[in-house]
């Protein structure tokens, strides 16, 4: 594959569902080009690295606000100066 193909597959891939549809069907399917194939391989597999990422950082966030809005009496913020202010006691 030229620097173009290289180009052009990346745009193509970028499109949010026509783009994975494409990456599926030259990663697996129907791409006789080595080369393109294991781009869309390598596309993949990055796209996936990035869900479970995001997911992971998704979670901690939710976990994380939950227990701050747990603190003190009036959750949030003022919870964690609330508590501060216990310990300074």
């Amino acid at each position: 594959m030229s620097v173009g193909a290289f180009v052009l597959a990346s745009i193509l891939m970028s499109l949010p569902f026509i783009g994975l549809l494409i990456c599926i069907f030259w990663a697996f399917i129907g791409s006789n080009n080595l080369n393109r194939r294991n781009f869309a391989r390598a596309y993949l597999v990055l796209l996936l690295i990035g869900i479970v990422f995001s997911l992971l950082i998704f979670l901690a966030i939710t976990f994380f606000t939950s227990k701050l809005a747990g603190l003190g009496e009036f959750g949030g913020l003022k919870g964690i100066f609330g508590l501060l202010k216990q310990f300074e006691k």
